[in-house]
């Protein structure tokens, strides 16, 4: 996933973070079609969230992610 900063593209890796402190889940990844994504999951009051960002890093969509892709469902987070 490249953005800029002063004009200098720069790339953020594909993972997933756990914020114990919220107890938010955030995943960046780049989906099928190559273009980035931004996931927050947790007790959020309008449910999981997904962004999605076009080749010019602009938002392309936003929407509730569904089901089976929450990361939660299948791998718990570590709170120790």
């Amino acid at each position: 996933m490249k953005s800029k900063i002063a004009e200098q593209p720069w790339t953020i890796q594909e993972q997933t973070i756990y914020d114990r402190a919220s107890g938010l889940m955030i995943q960046f990844t780049t989906g099928e079609d190559g273009h980035a994504r931004l996931r927050l999951f947790g007790n959020l009051p309008n449910g999981n969230r997904e962004i999605g960002f076009g080749t010019d890093g602009l938002e392309a969509f936003s929407g509730t992610v569904m089901g089976s892709q929450n990361p939660f469902d299948s791998e718990p987070p570590n709170k120790s």
